[in-house]
């Protein structure tokens, strides 16, 4: 079982739930996606009344362990990699609980697609979030799924094809994000929601979940996750997972403008 990612009883609000790799910004490889599901699947059935999700100062997560995709040697082995991310939106979706998110730090790719099955995220100002799979030759499923729903087409394909990177407030004009507070913060409002949660009949909360996310498509979902897992098999990604561990790549949108006298 993953020591990176661990569940625990907060306050007797939440059972939270922390990314902790932080000599990788909190990338997540496989084995941390099955610990990531198995936990959700406990804070789920606990009888605590909401479930906190949260990584470091430094960052929520920064997605998918370029160099665990790097390894990935054959399709079968690439599906099984990215089912098990499917199954932990999957989960955060039908999880009849309140999924609050505490982001400190940078959410990106995965780490950011995470955000879009939270129902509270609560950000501080100077964090930041994109999904630059585009540049690992790579796309972004639940973008392109759960994203389309809540950002509309057009705004989710501007994101997925440029990898722009967003600050906390433009996430939150995007509805990213929900609340945008200084760093030192973030713990507080989120405390405050979890409270305001727990004050309200969890009968109710269940059936404005249930409703809200009863058009989600899980088949657009998974055949999304499935074209993530062609794609980490061309030559074109795996050439530029290795730029990206040589250090000689770097996933974010690059504009330059030419000044003219």
């Amino acid at each position: 079982m993953s020591t990176y990612v661990y569940g625990e009883n907060y306050k007797n609000m939440a059972y939270r739930i922390t990314i902790n790799r932080p000599e990788k910004l909190n990338a997540i490889n496989g084995e941390m996606w099955d610990s990531l599901a198995r936990e959700l699947e406990k804070g789920c059935a606990t009888d605590l009344r909401s479930i906190l999700l949260t990584g470091s100062e430094v960052a929520f997560s920064a997605g998918d362990d370029i160099d665990a995709m790097s390894r990935l040697s054959t399709q079968r082995e690439s599906e099984e990699f990215f089912n098990r991310i499917l199954d932990v939106v999957t989960t955060m979706i039908k999880c009849n609980k309140p999924i609050v998110c505490a982001v400190k730090g940078l959410a990106a790719g995965g780490g950011a697609e995470l955000l879009l099955a939270c129902d509270v995220v609560v950000a501080a100002e100077n964090a930041w979030i994109s999904f630059p799979e585009v540049a690992l030759g790579l796309l972004p499923p639940f973008l392109l799924s759960l994203g389309v729903t809540a950002l509309g087409h057009r705004k989710a394909r501007y994101l997925a094809m440029t990898g722009q990177r967003l600050s906390a407030t433009e996430a939150s004009l995007l509805g990213i994000v929900d609340e945008v507070v200084p760093q030192a913060d973030v713990d507080q409002t989120v405390d405050d929601i979890l409270s305001t949660l727990m004050s309200f009949p969890p009968q109710a909360l269940q059936a404005i979940k249930r409703l809200a996310l009863s058009d989600v498509d899980l088949s657009r979902m998974k055949e999304a996750t499935g074209q993530l897992a062609s794609l980490a098999m061309t030559d074109e990604a795996k050439e530029r997972m290795q730029l990206f561990k040589e250090h000689k790549l770097k996933p974010a949108a690059v504009r330059k403008l030419e000044r003219r006298a």
